[in-house]
């Protein structure tokens, strides 16, 4: 697993310890966090019922042990439906949501994305044969702004026009 990888897993995890743990003591055989990892990690490789999550859990615990304790392996099925039923499915959604805001300020700090867009204006020539006024414009997505506009030739490609701008 790669260092930023790494990062992001430790993120999610830091996330989900906030969620409190309805369970009593004596039942804490599976740490809250391991349990609420292998479910996120779960349904997002696809897996739909709680049977499904433990056994992709079973299949890939090398892969989980690389940012997780798991000397207590993999909870049964049952345990995975038992906790969902106690805890707050907003807490859950809240820390999901925190995670991915961390995650997209990260990328957004870390890479600009300019979307660029050629347009070829309509009923801007006065002639029949006339060329058509071409157009390229880029959008700053991480500002969330216009970035700028420029007149191209009509031959000429949106990509090799773009340094220009």
């Amino acid at each position: 697993m790669s260092l930023s990888s790494q990062l992001e897993a430790a993120t999610l995890i830091e996330q989900f310890s906030l969620i409190e743990d309805p369970r009593i003591e004596r039942s804490k055989k599976y740490p809250l966090v391991n349990i609420l990892v292998f479910s996120f990690v779960s349904i997002l490789a696809g897996q739909e019922s709680w049977y499904q999550m433990q056994v992709f859990c079973e299949e890939t615990l090398d892969w989980f042990s690389e940012f997780l304790d798991i000397s207590s392996g993999v909870p049964s099925h049952d345990t995975f439906r038992r906790v969902f039923s106690l805890i707050n499915p907003e807490d859950f959604e809240t820390c999901i949501i925190k995670w991915l805001e961390e995650l997209r300020k990260k990328n957004l700090s870390s890479q600009r994305v300019i979307a660029l867009d050629g347009k070829s204006v309509r009923g801007l020539s006065w002639k029949v044969n006339e060329e058509k006024l071409h157009i390229l414009n880029a959008w700053d997505c991480s500002d969330q702004k216009f970035a700028g506009q420029m007149s191209i030739d009509c031959k000429e490609n949106e990509i090799s026009a773009a340094p220009k701008l």
